[in-house]
């Protein structure tokens, strides 16, 4: 998701929380296996003036942090795995002090030290805390992932730490006894997302190449090898599939959830193909596109022309090649 996202999102929800029931204080922290389901309705309704934590474990010693700002609906999602020999993260959040929070919750759960830190998706709501992690931290990154770390620092300054290890494959870590395979299944939402596999488990960290009930975030994606990326995430057969962002409160990491996000991209796909076939012009097919129920999922209202737009650029020839 990326990074500028921020502020029109905060103002459009600024106006749609003056009618939503206000909650005070910051959501406590809780260790459960889930959270309330919140079912149906449109995104901005969800997003009350408050901040969201949740830790929940996945499984033994797996656990996946959940973060929202105040006033945004979005969780952004970390994962982290506890062996006898250090802890692998999977993705940290967007700011030093989020990450530090991360890191305070990882040392809740053991004394084993941070050994990996895996950058699954290189935009700044996962990177941007990166900073908060000891140097002594291997990070791993695709290398399209570490093209765009170092275009961002260029380009913003500040410290943004580069990846140790580059995968542009797979990798398998042995650490503790666990098998931990990091892997590249195909171009989705960015050039370089990689997953977390834990093949004993059963659980697939996808980062943002999944998203739970989040309107397509296409701004920097490859449309429709996301949808073959996500067919290959399928066919692993994992139980546990754990998505980059999901509504605080209900995000659900199952492989109906998976589904249903590929689907979601592929209607997306397939109303720009149509009213690309109908000889509009991108702006009226901006105007004129219909979703359907998918305008009632999350940040669609943010969201819905950048995909439009995207998908119109693929077809007509105009993104980077592989």
């Amino acid at each position: 998701m990326e990074p500028q996202r921020a502020s029109l999102r905060a103002f459009l929800l600024l106006l749609c929380a003056l009618a939503a029931t206000a909650c005070g204080g910051e959501t406590p922290r809780e260790d459960a296996a889930g959270a309330g389901d919140v079912a149906g309705g449109p995104w901005a309704a969800e997003a009350p003036d408050t901040t969201w934590r949740l830790v929940r474990e996945i499984g033994d010693g797996v656990y996946t942090y959940e973060y929202a700002r105040p006033g945004d609906p979005v969780t952004t999602v970390s994962m982290w795995v506890v062996t006898d020999e250090g802890v692998l993260v999977a993705d940290g959040q967007g700011d030093v002090a989020e990450s530090e929070r991360l890191l305070e919750e990882i040392r809740r759960t053991t004394d084993q030290p941070v050994t990996h830190l895996v950058v699954c998706s290189d935009h700044g709501d996962h990177t941007g805390g990166n900073a908060a992690f000891p140097e002594s931290v291997e990070i791993l990154a695709h290398p399209a992932a570490q093209m765009a770390l170092q275009t961002r620092m260029a380009e913003e300054g500040g410290d943004v730490p580069l990846a140790d290890r580059l995968v542009a494959d797979a990798h398998t870590i042995e650490l503790g006894g666990r098998r931990i395979d990091v892997l590249f299944l195909g171009r989705g939402h960015t050039a370089g997302d990689l997953a977390v596999h834990l093949p004993d488990e059963r659980i697939l960290f996808m980062s943002e190449a999944f998203l739970d009930r989040v309107f397509p975030l296409m701004i920097t994606g490859y449309p429709s090898e996301w949808v073959e990326t996500l067919r290959k995430a399928e066919a692993i057969g994992a139980e546990t599939y754990v998505a980059g962002h999901g509504v605080r409160g209900s995000v659900r990491y199952g492989p109906a959830q998976l589904v249903a996000y590929r689907d979601a991209v592929e209607q997306v796909i397939a109303e720009v193909r149509r009213l690309h076939a109908a000889g509009l012009t991108v702006d009226d097919a901006v105007e004129q596109a219909s979703f359907g129920a998918l305008a009632q999922q999350a940040d669609y209202v943010y969201q819905m022309e950048r995909a439009v737009r995207r998908v119109w650029a693929e077809i007509e020839g105009e993104l980077p090649p592989p």
